[in-house]
Order: C-alpha cells, then structure tokens, then sequence
C-alpha cells in the first residue's frame, strides 16, 4: 500500500453514450502488429514506425 491511498479509483468516468473504459482502457483507433518473431529478427518497431508516420502525415 503507497503512503498516499490504496490506489483504487474512487471516480467512475463515461463517455457521452454512458460507457466506461474502466479497467479495459480506450481502444487506439489504428491497430498494429507488435512483438512478432518477424520483428524481433529484423530488429524493428511497426507500431512506433506507424506512429510516427501517422503524426507526421497529420502535423
């Protein structure tokens, strides 16, 4: 247990159709491919490739 609390929300948060995301988290809106065997060998990152391809194609 922290000194501040046991860390247990006290606050349940909805979206405007009443919907938590509570425990599951928010879905991402663009889903990759991450961690494969394919990945590790060719020692890359999609996921943070996409990422950054997405931030820079909409900045």
């Amino acid at each position: 247990m922290s000194r501040h609390g046991s860390g247990l929300p006290n606050e349940e948060f909805l979206n405007r159709s009443g919907q938590t995301y509570d425990g599951t988290g928010i879905p991402p809106h663009l889903t990759e491919p991450v961690f494969t065997k394919e990945e590790f060998a060719k020692k890359r990152d999609s996921a943070f490739d996409r990422a950054v391809s997405v931030l820079r194609n909409k900045g």
